[in-house]
């Protein structure tokens, strides 16, 4: 991000805090900056004075909203005056920590669950009986990861 310069140093060291956080919860730095901006921005802000703030891509803009979007942390609405969709912050941080955890949470269960049913499958295939403590220990992965 080439002209973040043109930033207030105090805005500067915040979006680096917001950049450091959101990259410790698995979100890419950048991804970091543009939250962090829009929390700091007294008003909504349009894509094009988003990439100009921040000096980057529109595209790299873009991309970022969306993601921030799909994990609800950016409302956007069409303002008629400056005819474009503007984006904000949205309100309730502490919704959104809790979203990001649980959507993670729930990825990795699942991953974990089908990790575990293709581990029985390979066992039972390679001669264990279903009844073995290995398919029970699995079994019960499973299970679990089910009801989580």
């Amino acid at each position: 991000m080439k002209n973040k310069e043109n930033l207030q140093p105090e805005i500067q060291q915040s979006l680096y805090e917001f950049e450091v956080f959101l990259k410790s919860v698995g979100f890419k730095r950048i991804e970091g900056s543009i939250y962090g901006y829009l929390v700091l921005s007294p008003e909504p802000v349009t894509l094009e004075e988003l990439h100009k703030a921040l000096g980057i891509s529109v595209g790299a803009a873009s991309q970022g909203l969306n993601s921030l979007t799909q994990w609800g942390a950016v409302d956007s609405r069409y303002h008629p005056d400056k005819r474009a969709q503007v984006h904000q912050a949205t309100q309730d941080s502490l919704k959104i920590v809790a979203t990001i955890f649980q959507k993670r949470e729930i990825i990795a269960v699942k991953s974990f669950r089908e990790n575990a049913e293709r581990a029985i499958q390979l066992f039972l295939e390679l001669g264990d009986a279903p009844n073995s403590l290995r398919i029970v220990r699995l079994k019960s992965i499973v299970l679990t990861c089910q009801t989580a």
